[in-house]
């Protein structure tokens, strides 16, 4: 029941069709594949996944066209 992070942003990825969001917690439980809770409006508590980050594209490749 305690609180070990902050969530500092998330919103519905319409590339994914699911919640995401990004939130500070402890190295110990930053791992993928780790399950946190987290609060959400009203109290009620959501399983949340640890996951990599896919959101950075090193090559830029979202950015090509294709012909």
């Amino acid at each position: 029941n305690a609180m070990i992070g902050r969530v500092t942003s998330c919103m519905t990825s319409p590339t994914l069709n699911a919640i995401i969001g990004l939130a500070y917690v402890p190295v110990a439980f930053a791992e993928p594949g780790c399950c946190i809770l987290i609060k959400v409006d009203g109290g009620q508590r959501v399983t949340a996944e640890i996951v990599s980050t896919p959101f950075y594209d090193p090559e830029s490749r979202r950015q090509d066209l294709e012909s």
